[in-house]
């Protein structure tokens, strides 16, 4: 599967890397992983990367929605002690439109959670409280060179 969990040292950070075609079936798996990991991964801080060479063409808006409504299942769940932050980061301009709807995907969660969407994995992982050792350790690990660009929302 095109989706990896990236191992960090910050034990808090959740990371995901998702590159190449990526079908509705990938989402589903996904989240069923997600659902099984008894919420440890609920209450961590979440980096999203979707690489230069991510295609979602295939993630339909239905897809998107019954993604939706496993997610609430799921963190329905899940006992939510504190805040948590996400942070979407896109590298591809020509995904970024179904990225966005993707975003749509988190924003929808009836929990607490402040998220954003980035076009670079450094200002990303600044946003979620990342020291400088643990900036650069998530840098490494998405082969990321970090550029400080813009973030989209």
């Amino acid at each position: 599967m095109p989706i990896t969990v990236l191992p960090t040292v910050a034990a808090s950070l959740h990371c995901v890397a998702y590159s190449g075609p990526i079908t509705p079936r990938d989402l589903d798996e996904v989240l069923t992983s997600y659902a099984g990991e008894s919420g440890a991964t609920a209450r961590r801080d979440k980096l999203v990367l979707f690489r230069e060479d991510v295609d979602l063409s295939a993630i339909t808006s239905e897809a998107l929605e019954n993604g939706r409504g496993r997610l609430r299942a799921i963190v329905a769940q899940t006992a939510m002690p504190m805040v948590t932050r996400t942070a979407l980061v896109c590298l591809s301009s020509s995904q970024r439109s179904k990225v966005e709807e993707w975003f749509g995907l988190v924003a929808d969660q009836q929990r607490p959670v402040t998220r954003k969407l980035f076009t670079s994995t450094r200002l990303a992982a600044e946003w979620i409280g990342l020291t400088a050792d643990e900036i650069e350790d998530v840098l490494q690990c998405v082969g990321d060179p970090g550029a400080p660009l813009a973030s989209v929302a």
